[in-house]
Order: structure tokens, then C-alpha cells, then sequence
């Protein structure tokens, strides 16, 4: 079965301390590159790419409608939840797509999660990553590129990955992920699932699961120590659920340096039980998220002025 992919753009967040100097602004959505929003290019690439629809995901007060290009694939979703969490706006935005597609057409669904702080990207980045998701068939799929193509395109800057035996090398895990509409439909419309041991999983600790864990991520992203601190939320969950012998053969193989993909599956299972999957990136663009001002003085360096002039789609932007 043929499925189609809709983004979920995730245009919310805050600016982090390291953005002191474009204190009057409130969302990092809005930082301008090249007088132009940062999230514009993103939604520009989405809107070239095959994506079915463009789920944006605004605080109240954001304006984006107004701040960014007009096209038919842009529905707004405000988010008035309390904080600016990246937990609330996935939430929010997971469940707005739930409300607004039947089961049977989630279920032919595929969610692309992208972050406004990728400027570098392009259509040609997102429809690699969409054909190659078509193939995988889990629940949650993510995007992980060779540490050495990164250091190749991007010198000086510093990308922290996780050695996998079976490929290695290095690998970087992208700011960047697919969720299948099957696995809306089970959280949101009910349903049971058996895990690894055959327990039953109840579908709303699973979204609470993935959200938390995706908060988490995104929290100790300004972090040196973002992957060991990812690693023991990672280990906590096996814990939690009583697979102590997992979690110490898990932390074994990482310290080894024996890691694998197939375990990073199984535990992922274990840990959450959703099926993952990972599609092996070739989009450098993708790792290039703008967190400080260097990175925005680089991304100024290669995008110079090249931006593609706005033009107004004739049909009006769809409001939630």
C-alpha cells in the first residue's frame, strides 16, 4: 500500500540563551536570515518536496500566516499550552492530526517531524528521506548520517554520534524523524499492543514515552554531554520496565564499542515498544540546526542572498 507523507513543522521554540542578542524576539522561528525567517526556508524546501500537507505548529502569538510565504499545503495549528516545551508543540501537533484524519486515512499515512532551525535544507533533501522512509515500514524511523560526511561538509563544527559495530563507524543521529499514521491510530483511538515479553502496552503511555523522551533530546541538545545524558534516559526506560539484564548488556555494548543497529532496535522495542527503524542519511543539510550565532554566521555564509523570491499561492492558508 502507496502512502503519503505530511509534514509536522514544529515552529515554536524559544531562543536559547546563546541568542542574547536578538533578545526582542520571542520565537527562533522568526530569527531573520537575510531579513527572511529562518523558518521560511524550511517551509519552502516542504512546500517544493512531495509532502501531501504542511502542519505548522505556532504559539498563539506568532503570526507566522502573516511572517512566512502563502501556499496551499500550509494549516496553521496553534499551540496554547502552557510553556513552550518542544513536548507540548509535538503533542499538539500529533493530536490535531489525529483529529483531522480518519483512521483509514491514517493508517495511509506517514508523519515527518522537522525542525524551523534547519535553513540549509532543501525539497530535493526531503523527498531522498520520504522514498527512503516509504521502504521501512515501522513505527518510528530515524535519520543518521556518517560523522565523517558531517566534518567533510561542515569543518569546525562539533557533531557527537554513537559508534555502531555492524557499519563501522561514527554516525549522528539527525534532528529529524518519521512516525507512522498506524501508530497515531493506536494511540489516539485505542487498541492493545504485546512487547518483546508478550506484556500488553497501553497506547497512552506510549505517546507520553515518545514525547518525554523527544522533550529530553531536544533539552540536552546545547549539552557536551548530550549523548551520554541520552543514553542514561535511554537505560532508565529498560530499567524502569524491568529489563535490568538489557540495560547493563546494552551499556556493555556501547563502552565496547559492539553496538549495533539491531540492537538499537531491540531495545528501542523494549524500552517503548515501538518497532524503529533508520534510514542512513546522506543529507548533511539536515544536521546543520542554527543553536548559536556562529552557526547562523555560517549559514549566512552559504546561503549568501540566493533565496528564491516570494511568491503568494492564489489559495488561502488553512487555519486551526
Amino acid at each position: 500500500m502507496e502512502k503519503r507523507t505530511v509534514a509536522l513543522l514544529l515552529a515554536r521554540g524559544p531562543f536559547t540563551n546563546s541568542f542574547r542578542a536578538q533578545a526582542d524576539l520571542k520565537y527562533k522561528a522568526l530569527l531573520p536570515i537575510n531579513d527572511i525567517p529562518m523558518v521560511d526556508y524550511v517551509l519552502h524546501a516542504l512546500q517544493q518536496s512531495v509532502s501531501e500537507k504542511i502542519f505548522i505548529v505556532q504559539g498563539v502569538d506568532e503570526g507566522l500566516e502573516t511572517a512566512v510565504r502563502s501556499h496551499h499545503k500550509n494549516v496553521f495549528i496553534n499551540c496554547s499550552a502552557d510553556g513552550s516545551s518542544f513536548s507540548s508543540s509535538l503533542f499538539s501537533g500529533l493530536a490535531k492530526l489525529a483529529e483531522n484524519y480518519s483512521q483509514d486515512e491514517l493508517s495511509r499515512t506517514d508523519i515527518m517531524l522537522v525542525p524551523c532551525d534547519i535553513p540549509l535544507v532543501s525539497s530535493s533533501n526531503f523527498d531522498r528521506l520520504i522514498a527512503e522512509n516509504s521502504l521501512k515500514g515501522s513505527d518510528v524511523c530515524v535519520s543518521m548520517i556518517h560523522a565523517g560526511r558531517l566534518k567533510e561538509k561542515y569543518p569546525g563544527r562539533d557533531f557527537r554520534g554513537i559508534y555502531y559495530h555492524d557499519l563501522g563507524y561514527l554516525y549522528c543521529i539527525q534532528n529529524f524523524a518519521f512516525i507512522s499514521g498506524d501508530t497515531l491510530n493506536w494511540a489516539y483511538h485505542g487498541g492493545t499492543r504485546k512487547n518483546y515479553d508478550s506484556r500488553y502496552v497501553l497506547p497512552d503511555n506510549i505517546m507520553r514515552d515518545v514525547i518525554a523522551t523527544a522533550d529530553y533530546f531536544v533539552a540536552s541538545r546545547e549539552k557536551r554531554c548530550q549523548i551520554l545524558l541520552i543514553l542514561w534516559e535511554y537505560l532508565r526506560r529498560l530499567i524502569t520496565r524491568g529489563y535490568i539484564r538489557e540495560s547493563l548488556l546494552s551499556l556493555s555494548k556501547l563502552l565496547n564499542k559492539r553496538y549495533t543497529t539491531v540492537d538499537g532496535r531491540r531495545f528501542l522495542f523494549l524500552a517503548s515498544g515501538l518497532m524503529g527503524d533508520y534510514i542512513e542519511s546522506e543529507e548533511a543539510e539536515l544536521s546543520f540546526d542554527v543553536d548559536k550565532p556562529e552557526h547562523l554566521e555560517a549559514v549566512l555564509k552559504f546561503k549568501s542572498c540566493n533565496y528564491v523570491a516570494r511568491e503568494a499561492d492564489d489559495r488561502t492558508a488553512v487555519r486551526y
